[in-house]
């Protein structure tokens, strides 16, 4: 293959999709009254046509996973106007990003002028190591994208999605994967109340990797799924190979489970705290309403 499509498919290796929302309609019964359905839900493995939701914006932290040339990151940049608060990180050096591809330097610089941030050699399966990309976080992102991931070497002579599905070997791309998902939770890199891992690829390479089990094994449920639409970000193209079927998965950390008892403590901690000036028992009442209660009961 010669090295201008190997260019093209390594800095077009990542991107960024919304979320499909399911539509309510009614059907008749046998009896021929109306019923409403239930809400119909995303097809993460053959999604149709989907309206935005959890996009990215510029409010919110966000963190970029195995760039290629920023071409990506400096689309966000551009259309955001200021983007202090982004981060985008590739696992190969700076000399052989420049390299690579002609429009890199151009990029960067775009990334950097509008207020982001870059990182080279950030390993995407060991963020937890990355002091830099640990502090930037904060409590948490809001947003942590990773476009097209595929297991290759920086510099190896095939870039990210220059592979068919068919070729991409299996086992190295779902180990990429668990070591992202695994990385990311251990890091507790996510907002606790509203961070998302938004993962996009193609959906027959999704169903080949079995994602969406991998996804839950580690602590993971896809909140939704869209197409994924190149356009929206100027400069920016997604890989050939993927184009066609590109979905964006968005994945949220599944909550603890919590007891009756833990529960109740919670509720109690959090009244307690809000009402300091309130005596508040162990039940959440305060004790001038335990008081009252107990009296009218033996009335």
């Amino acid at each position: 293959m010669p090295r201008s499509n190997n260019i093209k498919d390594r800095q077009n290796a990542h991107s960024h999709g919304a979320v499909s929302r399911g539509l309510q309609k009614k059907r008749k019964d046998i009896s021929g009254k109306k019923v409403k359905s239930k809400k119909e839900q995303p097809t993460c493995e053959a999604p149709a046509a989907a309206a935005p939701s959890s996009s990215l914006e510029s409010d919110a932290r966000v963190l970029i996973l195995g760039e290629g040339n920023f071409a990506f990151a400096a689309a966000l940049a551009l259309d955001w106007g200021a983007c202090p608060k982004l981060t985008a990180t590739t696992n190969c050096s700076k000399a052989s990003t420049l390299a690579d591809d002609a429009e890199a330097e151009d990029n960067l610089e775009t990334v950097k002028a509008f207020g982001g941030s870059v990182l080279f050699r950030v390993d995407a399966t060991e963020l937890h190591a990355s002091e830099e990309v640990v502090r930037r976080g904060g409590k948490g992102y809001g947003r942590i994208v990773f476009n097209f991931p595929l297991a290759v070497e920086c510099g190896s002579g095939s870039g990210s999605g220059a592979q068919s599905g068919a070729q991409q070997a299996i086992d190295p791309n779902q180990k990429l994967l668990r070591g992202v998902f695994k990385s990311i939770l251990r890091s507790r890199l996510l907002c606790e109340s509203s961070g998302e891992l938004h993962l996009t690829l193609s959906a027959s390479t999704a169903a080949e990797w079995k994602l969406l089990e991998m996804a839950r094994i580690a602590g993971l449920r896809v909140k939704s799924c869209c197409p994924f639409d190149e356009t929206r970000y100027h400069g920016y193209a997604a890989p050939a190979a993927s184009a066609r079927d590109a979905v964006t998965y968005v994945l949220v950390e599944v909550p603890p489970k919590v007891s009756k008892e833990e529960a109740q403590e919670m509720a109690v901690a959090k009244l307690r705290k809000e009402r300091p000036d309130l005596r508040i028992g162990p039940t959440g009442q305060s004790y001038k309403e335990a008081w009252k209660q107990r009296h009218r009961n033996k009335a």
